[in-house]
């Protein structure tokens, strides 16, 4: 089973979710030279300031109501009221068997819903 690769960032500079629509990478070594953010067609340069985003990883799965799930997403599980922050880990163990998502949903993420987690 395939599954599309795709990437999303948290901005810290304006504290917002956006999406990478294409990412040069300078190396074998998956080492990013510059993206494009959101499709507005201009250019980040990741190596001059790499502090101002956090790229995270689509996962190839999605929740009960079809969301997509990316690395950071914050999970709730209504039956167990259980929450748990999605981690590259998880979508190889979800490979294995990990949780059902039929019932699991996409709630929030850790950057934008800290609060989501006490």
């Amino acid at each position: 089973m395939t599954r599309p690769i795709k990437f999303r960032a948290w901005d810290k500079e304006i504290k917002k979710i956006v999406g990478i629509q294409g990412i040069c990478w300078k190396n074998e070594n998956s080492e990013i030279e510059d993206f494009n953010i959101g499709g507005l067609g201009y250019g980040v340069n990741y190596h001059e300031s790499p502090e101002n985003f956090i790229l995270m990883q689509y996962t190839g799965l999605k929740d009960k109501n079809g969301k997509e799930i990316y690395e950071g997403d914050i999970m709730f599980e209504p039956f167990t009221k259980s929450k748990t922050v999605i981690e590259w880990k998880d979508y190889i163990n979800s490979m294995a068997g990990f949780q059902n998502l039929s019932t699991w949903e996409v709630i929030g993420n850790i950057y934008e819903n800290k609060d989501l987690l006490k």
